[in-house]
């Protein structure tokens, strides 16, 4: 159900913002033609038409008070006059500067309208003198000055309504274009509406599909989450199963050892050499399968995380010569030579905090491994190392056969073992082993923190490295020199 709801509301938003959009558009729209409307219809065509009549109003203006002021008029007539001059001056030569005369007033209408700016520049020096003159004088200048102006009435009538034609047109023109933008924002707007629906369409096409891999991936998650849940509950049984079975089998098999070693060492009385030969076998094959069992058991309360460690501060040199001196039958049988020098002086022996028993069981098995696949009069050694972060290591080597690289991440894992090439001898031996003995390692050494870490060469040997963590190291050496 959740994820069939979700595209829904995916779909919903997508249309709210493709409507929103639109709207915003279309309203941009008739903003831009409304101002544009406005700023033509108010600036350039009504108001635009006023100014050339006020050009004129200005200009009789000018020339009925300056008559007032020839028939002996006031003060007041002079200043009339001369504030409409100065009126008449400023807006004759500051309308070619002001939109949209600069780009109307051309060709002959400029040649006029130059006549025009000449005549006002011609009564300018006369208009000074005016302003200097006295009272008696007024009327004789004010003559001048008509004299100079007289006649022109009909001139700024003529390019008034020239001006006023020209607006006409120029707004029609404008009023045209005002429609033809809106029809192509009218078709820009229909192209986005259906480009959206478009989108929106094909969205949703896509939404149905991804909701339906969404149920798919849904179901299968479910039904891998219960494969995942089955194995896991077969896994468990299986590993109840080993244990119980290892429990069941180490009773016996002790009993069948501990008998077949007092028959092989005549505490039961004694018996032909025959019968000694096969007691040795039963408890030799004894022996391997109580090993076996007890690997299996092992591996069982790893994988349920029920082993635990039994931590304690020990020297690490006896447990190294321990498993040496276990292992010593196997050296002599394949006439292999054993280094350590790793404990002896100068350098001496380390404490270590760990689980001994769990120490002692992944040196053996590594050993065991090497001379499982060292040729006769081979070498097999175990070295100890410092580790760069405080830690230290111990390297279990050989010089076999070797493991191929592509072999070393599967031969880790429980019920795994190399495919390298072995002799009759070696392939006897390896047969003897069920692929634990690395992968049990490896869980032993990450139960103290630390890591494995394999290194072959095919032909020239193997080299495996146990690096433990600075915490496993007891805080002072034993047997160290003394200077």
């Amino acid at each position: 159900m959740k994820g069939t709801a979700a595209p829904a509301v995916l779909s919903r938003q997508v249309f709210a913002i493709s409507a929103i959009v639109c709207l915003l558009f279309l309203v941009g729209a008739l903003i831009v033609l409304y101002r544009q409307n406005e700023a033509l219809t108010e600036q350039y065509f009504e108001r635009a038409a006023v100014v050339p009549s006020q050009l004129r109003s200005h200009y009789n203006l000018t020339r009925y008070n300056l008559l007032l002021v020839a028939q002996g008029g006031s003060g007041a007539d002079r200043d009339a006059a001369l504030l409409e001059f100065d009126i008449f001056f400023e807006r004759t030569f500051d309308i070619r500067r002001r939109p949209p005369y600069r780009d109307l007033i051309g060709g002959t209408m400029s040649d006029r309208y130059a006549r025009l700016e000449e005549l006002v520049l011609a009564a300018e020096p006369a208009i000074d003198r005016l302003r200097a003159a006295g009272q008696a004088d007024a009327p004789a200048i004010a003559r001048e000055i008509l004299t100079i102006l007289d006649g022109y009435d009909r001139e700024f009538a003529s390019i008034a309504s020239r001006l006023n034609q020209v607006f006409t047109e120029s707004r029609q023109e404008a009023e045209e274009n005002l429609i033809y933008t809106l029809r192509i924002i009218i078709g820009m707007l229909i192209g986005v509406v259906l480009a959206a629906g478009t989108v929106i369409f094909i969205h949703l096409r896509h939404l149905r599909r991804l909701a339906q891999a969404n149920a798919d991936l849904t179901r299968l998650s479910a039904d891998l989450t219960q494969a995942r849940e089955q194995a896991e509950r077969a896994n468990r049984a299986k590993s109840e199963f080993l244990a119980s079975m290892s429990h069941e089998l180490r009773t016996p098999l002790n009993a069948i050892i501990g008998f077949s070693d007092m028959i092989r060492q005549n505490y039961a009385g004694r018996v032909s050499d025959r019968a000694r030969e096969y007691a040795a076998d039963i408890n030799m094959s004894g022996m391997h399968l109580l090993a076996l069992v007890s690997s299996i058991l092992d591996t069982s309360r790893i994988e349920q995380g029920t082993f635990e460690l039994e931590e304690q501060v020990f020297p690490l040199g006896p447990v190294v010569t321990e498993v040496l001196e276990m292992m010593s039958v196997s050296f002599e049988h394949q006439q292999i030579t054993p280094f350590c020098d790793a404990f002896d002086p100068p350098r001496g022996d380390i404490r270590i905090y760990a689980d001994r028993k769990a120490l002692k069981q992944m040196l053996i098995n590594l050993v065991t491994n090497a001379v499982k696949f060292t040729p006769n009069g081979g070498r097999v050694g175990i070295d100890r190392g410092d580790g760069s972060d405080g830690g230290f290591t111990l390297i279990v080597w050989d010089t076999g056969i070797g493991i191929p690289e592509s072999d070393l991440p599967r031969i880790q894992k429980a019920f795994e073992r190399g495919s390298n090439r072995v002799t009759a001898d070696q392939a006897a031996a390896a047969a003897e082993g069920v692929g634990l003995g690395l992968s049990i390692t490896k869980a032993l050494i990450e139960k103290h923190g630390g890591t494995m870490t394999i290194e072959s060469v095919l032909d020239k040997g193997t080299k495996v490295t146990l690096n433990f963590p600075p915490e496993r190291r007891a805080a002072i050496d034993i047997d160290q020199p003394r200077t």
